[in-house]
């Protein structure tokens, strides 16, 4: 074998195979992208495909969102082995504390980043890291104590129910099957039943039955771990070999297509007319799940193939090198990009002549008022300046080995 063919070899096992054991590098590079889509979607100003869909429909902002819970998933599938072990030394009531504790961790930082928009007398009790936290706790529990056959089986049942749900079912003050913007049956529920501020006025996004389908996203993400638990969850010298490894990834790849064919195709009135369920994320309807799940897939793979590909080509490895800085402190960002965020769009940064109160400007708004250039180029430079502040104590962690997880 040859010095060239040896490193190709090498540089194809550690795409393959987990880094320490157990790490899957490519879900690192996933997890990077998908925080990176969410920092770019959640500056001001963004329009067309990195702008969420205003109701019906999914852009590639609205893909962000469930691409997280697909990872909580794959991450709690590849390491069901070490579940397995720990719930075998420790008992199901050390384990279930350990579930329990991560939790209510990312539970309680999601009300703190709802406080940045609030006081204590409004908050807001759900949010993206508070359905992160749910979602996790019930695909973690599942993992415990059903089989993967089962608990397939229930996001199936999950799925269809909530399209019942939608579709046929009454409840008071709502038309049956209404499907407009804050007029279904999940929309009034929240408004009856949902604690706190609403982030609608009288409905949420990440409210409590659109909780349901969510946990159906996570689960998507444990088949995805699953077919490739034999690549990534056993040490090099038990893993699959490459033909086996490279059957799995084009498994996971069909899959997507065929979720994400299956959920476009529900959402078709013209196919299925009254039994159609659009694409709505406001809502997490069931056909959304599908589409979304499925591209999912897809980008997961081909970001595995890019990998791999990577030690070939110069120009590829600055963007696996981001990528994996920013998916191994992917909550760290997170956090970061709300308060940064925060701080840069409030009105107290600026003032114009003088320091009068109703003058004051955000720092975005200051640089709207002084730049003499069309308003794409200010969006582009404030989407450069809150990007790159953004992803910068990224670099500082990872430089010193520091990870932060939760």
């Amino acid at each position: 074998m040859t010095a060239a063919s040896q490193a190709h070899q090498q540089a194809h096992q550690q795409a393959t195979l987990p880094a320490g054991g157990g790490r899957l590098l490519a879900l690192d590079l996933f997890r990077g992208l998908t925080i990176l889509l969410m920092v770019i979607v959640n500056s001001p100003d963004l329009t067309g495909q990195w702008h969420h869909a205003y109701w019906d429909g999914a852009t590639i902002a609205d893909w962000v969102f469930p691409w997280f819970l697909l990872i909580v998933g794959v991450s709690l599938a590849v390491n069901e082995p070490k579940m397995r072990q720990q719930r075998q030394l420790l008992g199901d009531g050390a384990l279930l504390w350990g579930i329990a504790k991560r939790t209510l961790q990312l539970f309680a930082l999601g009300l703190l980043v709802n406080l940045f928009y609030t006081d204590f007398s409004a908050v807001r009790v759900l949010g993206v890291l508070q359905r992160i936290a749910i979602v996790y706790f019930c695909c973690a529990v599942l993992l415990m104590y059903l089989s993967r056959q089962a608990i397939l089986t229930l996001g199936v049942v999950l799925l269809l129910g909530y399209w019942a749900l939608l579709s046929f079912v009454q409840f008071p003050g709502a038309v049956v099957g209404d499907l407009s913007r804050g007029n279904t049956v999940v929309n009034l529920f929240d408004q009856h039943f949902l604690p706190g501020k609403l982030w609608r006025g009288h409905w949420d996004p990440e409210g409590l039955l659109s909780t349901l389908p969510s946990i159906v996203t996570g689960i998507t993400g444990l088949w995805a771990g699953w077919l490739l638990q034999g690549v990534t969850a056993l040490p090099p010298a038990q893993a699959q070999t490459q033909s086996q490894a490279f059957r799995r990834w084009v498994q996971l790849f069909a899959a997507g297509v065929l979720l994400s064919l299956l959920g476009y195709g529900w959402s078709q009135d013209s196919w299925l007319g009254s039994y159609a369920l659009p694409l709505i994320k406001q809502i997490w309807t069931s056909s959304f799940v599908l589409y979304t799940s499925g591209l999912g897939f897809i980008g997961f793979v081909l970001l595995q193939v890019f990998y791999q590909q990577a030690g070939s080509r110069l120009w590829a490895e600055p963007v696996v090198y981001l990528l994996k800085v920013l998916g191994m402190n992917a909550t760290v960002l997170y956090l970061w990009h709300v308060v940064l965020h925060y701080l840069l769009t409030q009105n107290w940064w600026w003032h114009l002549n003088g320091t009068a109160p109703d003058r004051a400007l955000s720092f975005y708004g200051w640089l709207k008022q002084t730049s003499a250039g069309p308003a794409g180029t200010v969006t582009a430079w404030y989407l450069l300046i809150f990007i790159t502040l953004s992803i910068l104590p990224n670099f500082w962690l990872y430089q010193r080995r520091i990870f932060i997880k939760l």
